[in-house]
């Protein structure tokens, strides 16, 4: 399902059937996790819809860093180093689910 590239500094994750490309920094015990969906970052709107929820069912803890006010393409997720790989299914999954292309706005654009 996934297609990683070791980047140096991160790992990037990229699903080319639906234009999903995940960053991934390993800070020790907690990674910081970006997510691009067809060019928008749109982890402030996976949270309005609900995706905290599903990470509670599969008992992932993960919380949002960033400025959604300022700068809200610049989100990101925190969760454990231990829980990047059922984290980043679970992205994917939410993202088809959920018709995630609703979830895509001007302010979301990212360039990367």
């Amino acid at each position: 399902m996934w297609n990683v590239a070791d980047e140096g500094s991160f790992k990037l994750f990229s699903n080319k059937k639906i234009n999903l490309k995940i960053k991934v920094y390993e800070e020790g015990a907690k990674s910081k996790i970006y997510v691009n969906y067809k060019g928008y970052n749109i982890i402030f709107a996976m949270e309005v819809w609900g995706f905290g929820m599903e990470c509670q069912e599969w008992d992932i803890h993960e919380k949002m860093g960033g400025d959604c006010v300022k700068n809200p393409a610049d989100m990101y997720f925190i969760v454990d180093s231990m829980c990047i790989g059922p984290f980043i299914d679970l992205i994917y999954f939410f993202i088809i689910e959920n018709s995630a292309d609703q979830m895509l706005k001007e302010e979301y654009q990212v360039n990367w």
